[in-house]
């Protein structure tokens, strides 16, 4: 990517079964890189695993469903939260997913609950105590203004603490902690200990999958999309580091593969900064790749799909099928226009219409690629 400005960013266009047949599966048994996978049920996992084993990968896997898988690894997120961008970053994970209806109060609930967690963290990570979603629940279970009383004055814990003081008083101050105790619940259980080794991830040959079910819950809708974030600043740390000493950067590549319309949506977000990244910086080695079955047209995402800006940051585009008309008329554009002479007038036309890509043939797949012409081959 660094001699051709294309970054390694794909989205795959088809159903999930397909995709995962026709895509991931193989690419996964290339073993080129290291992998980030999210698989609903585990079906790419079952079916890679034994493979990846053989060859020398770390296979590790985090349960993030309701149902009970031999062999799984514990995850806590606070384990790479070393600085406030950090912090904030997994805060706003956890909130974002438990967000409030919309209403003219909702942007204060959440700013209110999000100064009095980053205060209760900093409180604990400043303290040296272990930092964990049971330790920021226990915290809050105890609450008083006492708890930050011996922060240093200058200290992020007693800053964040008297912006929230500043903030809420009396009967509303206390409903933004029960607020912020009912957002841990689902967490409480997690545990303190973390074995996913997201800074080795670019070191070492390691395939993390995150199982779900079918049906994210409110476990895979928080620390999926923090899953590819953290990397991302874990990695960005990495080469402002060597970049700082003067030392060539070493190859390296982390491919991670996003299905799922609730993970889908985390990457749709404007402040969202994974694609600045990618975009800017494609010697990261952090490739992604979406797998949807639609394009949406508007700022929210359509039941299956998946966002005109995140599409348009994938520079390589594989389409497979879809029954959806506006997806159809994305790729179309995407594919662009040739010109045709008649006589002495020249004109043009889609070089493929949005009718011959709903009919395109089983087995059958387009693939695109930023300054170059799209091709029709066989799936593999």
């Amino acid at each position: 990517t660094r001699k051709t400005n294309i970054n390694n960013n794909f989205l795959l266009i088809g159903s999930i079964e397909t995709t995962a047949k026709h895509f991931m599966i193989p690419n996964i048994l290339e073993e080129n890189s290291s992998y980030v996978i999210v698989d609903p049920e585990g079906r790419i996992y079952e079916q890679v695993k034994d493979n990846l084993e053989l060859d020398g990968y770390e296979v590790k896997c985090l349960n993030l469903s309701s149902q009970t898988i031999k062999g799984c690894i514990p995850y806590n997120p606070f384990a790479y939260a070393k600085t406030e961008r950090d912090m904030m970053m997994l805060i706003d994970c956890l909130l974002t997913s438990n967000a409030l209806a919309a209403c003219s109060q909702a942007k204060f609930w959440f700013d209110s609950q999000r100064l009095l967690l980053m205060a209760c963290a900093f409180h604990l990570l400043e303290s040296g105590k272990t930092l964990s979603f049971m330790a920021v629940n226990d915290l809050l279970d105890d609450f008083s203004e006492d708890l930050f009383s011996e922060d240093p004055k200058n200290s992020l814990a007693a800053i964040y603490f008297k912006a929230f003081a500043a903030s809420a008083f009396g009967h509303t101050k206390d409903a933004v902690v029960k607020a912020c105790i009912d957002c841990l619940h689902p967490f409480c259980f997690w545990s303190e200990r973390d074995d996913c080794s997201l800074e080795k991830l670019s070191d070492k040959k390691i395939a993390l999958f995150l199982i779900s079910d079918a049906e994210p819950n409110t476990i895979s809708k928080t620390l999926i999309p923090l899953l590819f974030q953290q990397p991302y600043e874990i990695q960005h740390e990495k080469i402002m580091g060597y970049a700082k000493n003067k030392i060539t950067i070493p190859y390296s590549s982390v491919t991670c593969f996003i299905q799922g319309k609730e993970y889908l949506k985390a990457f749709d977000r404007e402040d969202n900064f994974l694609f600045m990244h990618s975009r800017y910086f494609p010697s990261y080695g952090i490739d992604l790749i979406f797998a949807a079955e639609n394009i949406s047209e508007g700022k929210g995402i359509n039941p299956t799909g998946i966002n005109l800006r995140t599409a348009a940051n994938c520079d390589s585009i594989i389409y497979y099928s879809s029954p959806d008309l506006a997806t159809a008329e994305y790729v179309s554009k995407r594919i662009g226009d040739e010109k045709i002479y008649f006589r002495k007038e020249t004109g043009s036309r889609r070089i493929m219409t949005t009718d011959e890509l709903l009919r395109l043939p089983e087995g059958k797949c387009v693939v695109i690629q930023k300054n170059e012409k799209a091709v029709i081959d066989d799936v593999y």
